[in-house]
């Protein structure tokens, strides 16, 4: 627990800081095709509770809920089992639902000052949230930390071996 409050602590001082800056969209664009795209958690301080959920823009649905920031255990990941594309657009939905109601979206850029994002490299982004609306909240970008990564789908050998064995066996049996 200290591990994981420490390290929430050195993001939330590196990421505070920001706060004063311009605020950017916090939209997370995806880096290639075909990207599958996996979501860890990585801890909260908050007293509010509050669910994570994604929105896909295709299809303008909201996601089950993710992680719980009461319930989510560090490094718990979940794949969302959707491929992007090349500069699709990726937005998250924040509930606080205990504490203080109120929803956060990546998606609405009255929202966009609630959320820190750090590209960490071409492929993993991490995600700070602010679960108190500003001005009124302490800026502190700890109550949700957690990360996205994409990662390119390659068939695996054998699965690209056994389509061109089925096809040949289907090219041999209509000629039969």
């Amino acid at each position: 627990m200290k591990t994981q409050a420490a390290l929430i602590a050195m993001t939330a001082m590196s990421v505070s800081s920001l706060a004063q800056a311009d605020i950017a969209d916090p939209g997370i664009i995806t880096p290639f095709d075909n990207a599958q795209v996996s979501v860890t958690w990585l801890g909260a301080l908050s007293s509010y509770t509050g669910d994570l959920t994604w929105l896909n823009a295709d299809t303008a649905t909201v996601s089950p809920v993710l992680f719980n920031n009461k319930t989510a255990e560090v490094n718990d990941s979940r794949s969302l089992g959707v491929a992007l594309n090349e500069g699709d657009r990726f937005d998250f939905i924040y509930e606080i639902v205990a504490g203080g109601l109120d929803v956060f979206s990546t998606a609405e850029q009255r929202d966009w000052n609630q959320f820190r994002v750090t590209e960490i490299n071409e492929t993993t982004f991490q995600v700070n949230i602010e679960d108190i609306r500003l001005p009124r909240g302490d800026a502190d970008y700890n109550d949700a930390v957690f990360e996205v990564s994409f990662a390119r789908t390659i068939p695996a050998p054998g699965s690209l071996a056994l389509l061109g064995f089925g096809g040949a066996l289907m090219g041999r049996r209509r000629r039969d």
